[in-house]
């Protein structure tokens, strides 16, 4: 871990430098913001798909083929614009559909204060007492 990542944390914490290291650590770890995923495994993106089974149903039996041959492929869709995978699951499905919205949704997943300044992993009380010495 980079002491000056967590130094410069800590020192945006509303009651720095009276809080004690246990509460610290806490607010550290606690998952105020969101990451998006590059990737979206293919279990995920099988898993959505069948949450809007409807939708899967009305395609039409070469573009029924098409997302299994892109599931059946690798083992994770990219998330990222322009990717082959990812336009054409789009494109197939429609924008504005269920299964894309869902899709759209699964990207996001919440992270910690610590891990949104490049801190990995959990921060401890320990760690805290050892950066203010």
């Amino acid at each position: 871990m980079s002491s000056a990542h967590l130094i410069a944390l800590i020192e945006t914490h509303p009651q720095w430098p009276s809080v004690d290291n246990a509460t610290l650590a806490d607010w550290c770890n606690e998952e105020v913001f969101t990451d998006d995923k590059t990737a979206l495994p293919n279990e995920e993106v099988l898993a959505v798909i069948l949450e809007n089974r409807a939708e899967f149903s009305a395609l039409s039996d070469t573009n029924k083929q098409i997302v299994r041959d892109i599931l059946y492929v690798g083992d994770s869709v990219p998330t990222a614009a322009g990717e082959p995978a990812r336009d054409t699951l789009v494109e197939i499905f429609g924008a504005g559909s269920s299964t894309i919205q869902s899709l759209s949704e699964a990207l996001s997943y919440p992270i910690s204060r610590a891990a949104n300044a490049g801190i990995l992993g959990q921060v401890t009380a320990g760690e805290l007492q050892a950066v203010r010495s």
